[in-house]
């Protein structure tokens, strides 16, 4: 059996996984008060770049919003 430095393993540390899950959460909250809207210097399809994932080729631009309630 190889060494296994503490945190490394099926014994990961604690703190790590509370983090994971507290980043989760942050990301929740912000998709329910928050909006992403297309802005007008986006391209309509947008055109991808074939080396890189979701990267548009003349950027993707989005305005982000309160959402009303």
């Amino acid at each position: 059996m190889a060494h296994l430095p503490l945190g490394d393993g099926p014994c990961n540390c604690v703190g790590m996984r509370f983090a994971l899950l507290e980043a989760k959460l942050g990301i929740v909250k912000a998709l329910q008060v928050l909006e992403f809207q297309r802005c007008e210097k986006t391209e309509v399809p947008p055109v991808l770049c074939k080396m890189a994932f979701l990267k548009g080729k003349n950027g993707l631009f989005v305005r982000v919003v309160r959402r009303s309630q």
